[in-house]
């Protein structure tokens, strides 16, 4: 049997190759949410096995998700939600998961230290109670002071 994380990354992948660029030919519109602090934007959709996918994106000239020339896969470590791998800045009280890994300013720096790549980021994650992951659990809120919307 493969290991978990080579699964929810295949899932992921081929989540997200199907379900973007089909809602974009389809002219469909995903609930992107525009960031506060940073020039990107993101949504989060469950599929059909239970995985949410999380996908970033840096804004384009019109303020829209750019279209990716590099795309960026993460498949989540056991027991993670896709709130604490992205990360933030770390306050008393708040669970040391959000304070590990800090994939969203990996890749704020990766964008900054090659700009001319559209660098699109996508994150998987069981939802709680799937079968994907049985031990997985979700934290109800990051309590981060900017949260990744």
């Amino acid at each position: 049997m493969r290991p978990i994380w080579i699964r929810l990354t295949a899932i992921g992948l081929t989540s997200f190759t199907l379900i973007v660029p089909n809602s974009w030919a389809r002219g469909e519109t995903r609930p992107w949410v525009r960031s506060r602090e940073f020039d990107e934007t993101s949504f989060t959709q469950t599929n059909a096995d239970k995985v949410r996918i999380y996908v970033n994106a840096p804004v384009d000239d019109k303020g829209n998700p750019a279209r990716a020339t590099r795309l960026v896969v993460y498949g989540l470590p056991a027991g993670n939600t896709i709130e604490q791998t992205l990360g933030c800045q770390m306050k008393p009280g708040l669970d040391w998961h959000y304070d590990i890994q800090h994939v969203a300013a990996q890749i704020r720096l990766l964008r900054t230290l090659t700009p001319n790549e559209r660098i699109v980021r996508s994150s998987t994650c069981p939802v709680s109670g799937s079968t994907a992951r049985p031990s997985l659990h979700t934290h109800p809120s990051a309590m981060c002071a900017a949260p990744m919307q």
